[in-house]
């Protein structure tokens, strides 16, 4: 849709309708990148209605300017992942998994065992370069200092706090973005 919006020449303004918690980085990056690009071809405007969260609000993170709805919540950038030992549990039900498969590393992180400490730091150190990656981004785009992104410590701010802190530009309804 935002590709077929760049070429339209009946197009001069793409609004971004955002409601969402984020989810997979799979993908959102480059996402991201592409949002950011179209924004210097086209005016690109994120409406937040009710939640920039995460991968979502790295997609924001790409527009020209950010408009929240009184109610929006916008931030929690950070990366997580969860690990679940079912091998106790696995264990109380007399059920014993055999793992056959080739390449040292293929069973790394699976749930059927507990996670050994190198694993879980080979595991942290992608997850501190998603992280950073994902800092970047959202500096670059909003034009603050990653340390400042950094110091949102992955919490999620209404309207007021987000403005102050760069990560929206002014509280507004859908119906007013959409007019102007």
């Amino acid at each position: 849709a935002i590709r077929t919006a760049l070429i339209s020449p009946d197009i001069d303004e793409i609004i971004l309708d955002i409601d969402s918690g984020g989810g997979d980085s799979a993908g959102v990056f480059a996402l991201a990148e592409y949002i950011a690009q179209a924004a210097e071809q086209k005016r690109v405007i994120a409406y937040v209605n009710d939640m920039a969260a995460s991968a979502a609000y790295l997609l924001a993170s790409g527009a020209n300017q950010i408009y929240m709805s009184k109610s929006a919540q916008v931030g929690h950038i950070g990366v997580i992942m969860v690990h679940l030992d079912r091998s106790k549990q696995l264990e109380q039900d007399g059920i014993k998994p055999t793992f056959i498969y080739r390449g040292e590393h293929k069973k790394d992180g699976n749930s059927l065992e507990p996670l050994p400490a190198d694993v879980k730091a080979r595991i942290q150190a992608e997850i501190d370069e998603k992280y950073e990656f994902f800092v970047s981004a959202v500096a670059s785009h909003r034009g603050l200092d990653p340390q400042a992104v950094r110091d949102t410590e992955a919490l999620t701010f209404g309207p007021d706090e987000a403005i102050a802190l760069g990560l929206a530009d002014a509280v507004t309804t859908r119906d007013q973005v959409i007019r102007n």
